[in-house]
């Protein structure tokens, strides 16, 4: 019946435009079930049509979305399970839906989805896609980022992914979960998860050869070396810088997990001696590493096991055994001829060896440091090529000093390639986001400092929450903002800041010849002042460095909780940590929430102590539970 109405529509409109319109293709659903030709059915698709497939179905290929002409009608595919049992609109798909969705897996180290030179007009709902082989490269493909995208005539457009499920192999990773180097596209409540690998850098989300606009909302993404990034590489389309982006309402994560080695440690080690080889008389010592191939066939060790002694009385062998590791390909055995030494190892495929002395392994006289191999991780969200940015709502936690020194958000603008001198990151408004949990919170660079590029310019900072910015639980400075190199226009207002490092620290030049920071703006936020508050390279505490790299700034109506006034400009606030801590509903659970001690009608803060400044304005953020007052 839906079916019949379709068609009668469709067949009404024909009839009322057959004059303008010489033919007319009436749209279908068409379902594709097991064993099917997906690749055959999206090649005979017509506008409006929709591809049904069959849920809990694996579909293998490496598909192409063909360019369909001019029709502006979406194309859909999607999974033939009824509306009733999928996620409705506006609501995020989650793994729990995959029996409900129809999976693509690319059968080798290609894309499981890519589109011809300018395709458009495409939809993809209710879909799961599956990791590549061996984790290579991208899963979905919108566009290419190599040469054969050299004009903007080849860049796909109109594309969405709307509820679909993206995930990497959760034992060996992938390398990036979407590749964006399209036009119009829209990344909606959809779950990209185990984007993860060792020795390069992984993504949920990248794009650098397309030039938007781009909408990415209310999406789970999840990747260890930033789980988005715009750049990375050198646009191949002269002149092109991403525009009119969108980051809206999305959480970006990495699990704790991760922090920890991908594999454990051998257990249960044993060494036994015995007659029967050539091992010349002597106490010999052992430790096993297990092995394994993560994405893109990166080797990783577990740490060390402890260490097991062995006695040969004459010559003899040694036999040892340990319990076998899931996952490992492979052990290492490492061997000394005195505890706690090494000269050897031996690399085995079971969980046990015997050393008759016939082997001569490899040299290796290193000592029994290992602590095992872990995912490589960066950042959380990083623009080194944008303009026109709007990033608000979002989650972005856990990032920690691994691969780099622990920021969560970087404004920096790279000529990956050298090809690209017109690079810029421009126009960012960075808006009622929750920051938590990372090594540090802003990195704003005005140039590259390898490579030509524009000047970063206009970034605001408005109304977010960053908690627990600490290089004691997760590497790095625990600064709030890093900012060097000669941006401009930067406003940093109506933010609450908890962090254990500086405020803000700036660099750039030399003793004498800083370059210097104009447009900077901070006003209405809270901090805490720690031990140097505002600082800049080879300059003192507050007023010094602000009057050396910021010569212009307007610094007003923050609260530095724990700093001395004389160090400052005036018409801030200055009280105690304890004064500034208990100002909140509950601090230590991290609920900034205000306490009821407010004049609401001038909308400040009441401290109860005569001996503080005149108090400011304290305006909490508009996001997620918090109430504003201000």
């Amino acid at each position: 019946m839906v079916i019949w109405l379709k068609v009668c529509t469709r067949a009404l409109s024909w009839a009322l435009l057959v004059v303008a319109f010489a033919t007319h293709v009436e749209a279908a659903d068409i379902y594709v079930g097991p064993g099917e030709n997906l690749q055959a059915a999206i090649d005979a698709a017509q506008p409006g049509d929709r591809l049904l497939l069959a849920p809990d179905t694996t579909f293998v290929g490496n598909f192409r979305l063909p360019n369909k002409g001019s029709s502006e009608v979406y194309i859909t595919i999607r999974s033939a399970a009824p509306d009733a049992v999928l996620p409705p609109d506006d609501v995020r798909i989650s793994p729990a839906d995959a029996p409900n969705l129809p999976r693509l897996r690319s059968p080798n180290t290609m894309p499981a989805l890519t589109l011809a030179p300018g395709a458009h007009h495409w939809r993809l709902q209710f879909l799961e896609f599956a990791a590549n082989d061996r984790g290579f490269g991208d899963i979905i493909s919108l566009g290419a980022g190599d040469s054969s995208q050299d004009t903007l005539a080849k860049v796909p457009h109109h594309l969405v992914l709307d509820r679909v499920y993206v995930h990497g192999d959760p034992v060996i990773g992938q390398k990036r979960g979407v590749a964006l180097h399209s036009g119009a596209t829209w990344i909606l409540n959809s779950y990209i998860s185990d984007m993860k690998g060792v020795g390069f850098e992984s993504q949920a989300v990248m794009g650098y050869n397309g030039p938007g606009p781009w909408v990415v909302k209310n999406n789970y993404l999840e990747a260890a070396g930033e789980n988005v990034l715009i750049g990375g590489a050198s646009p191949k389309i002269q002149n092109l810088i991403p525009s009119d982006l969108e980051f809206r309402g999305n959480h970006m994560t990495k699990p704790v997990s991760w922090r920890s080695p991908i594999l454990p440690a051998p257990a249960g080690v044993s060494a036994a001696s015995g007659t029967g080889g050539s091992l010349p008389a002597g106490t010999y010592s052992y430790r096993i590493t297990a092995a394994m191939k993560t994405a893109q066939d990166s080797w990783v060790f577990s740490p060390r096991s402890t260490e097991v002694l062995a006695t040969v009385s004459n010559s003899g062998r040694v036999s040892l055994a340990w319990s076998p590791v899931p996952n490992a390909l492979a052990y290492r055995v490492y061997r000394g001829t005195s505890a706690g030494q090494q000269d050897r190892y031996f690399d085995v495929t079971s969980a046990a060896f015997t050393d008759s002395g016939q082997l001569a392994g490899v040299a290796d006289s290193g000592n029994w440091i290992g602590g095992g191999t872990v995912w490589t991780v960066k950042n959380v969200f990083e623009l080194k090529v944008a303009a026109r940015v709007v990033v608000d709502g979002n989650v972005m936690e856990h990032c920690w000093l691994q691969a780099q020194n622990g920021f969560a958000v970087l404004f920096t603008p790279r000529n990956q390639d050298g090809t690209s001198p017109w690079i810029s990151v421009r126009d960012v408004t960075f808006t009622h986001n929750l920051v938590r949990h990372a090594g540090s919170g802003v990195n704003i660079l005005g140039y590259d400092n390898n490579a030509t590029t524009g000047q970063t310019q206009r970034i605001t900072i408005r109304n977010n929450v960053f908690d627990d910015l600490s290089g004691s639980r997760w590497g790095g400075s625990g600064r709030f903002v890093m900012v060097g190199d000669e941006p401009r226009d930067i406003v940093i207002d109506h933010n609450t800041v908890v962090q254990e490092g500086h405020i803000l620290f700036a660099y750039g030049g030399s003793l004498g010849s800083e370059r210097t920071i104009l447009g900077f703006v901070l006003t209405n936020n809270l901090f805490r002042h720690n031990e140097y508050g505002i600082m800049g390279d080879s300059h003192g505490i507050g007023n010094d460095t602000l009057n050396t790299y910021f010569p212009d700034a307007v610094v007003l109506r923050n609260t530095f909780a724990g700093g001395n006034a004389w160090q400052y400009p005036a018409n801030n606030e200055f009280p105690t940590l304890s004064q500034w801590q208990a100002q909140f509903v509950d601090y230590s659970n991290s609920d900034f929430r205000l306490v009821a001690t407010i004049d609401r009608n001038n909308h400040r803060i009441v401290f109860m102590h005569a001996s503080l400044p005149r108090p400011g304005c304290w305006r909490r953020p508009q996001i997620a539970h918090f109430l504003g007052v201000c």
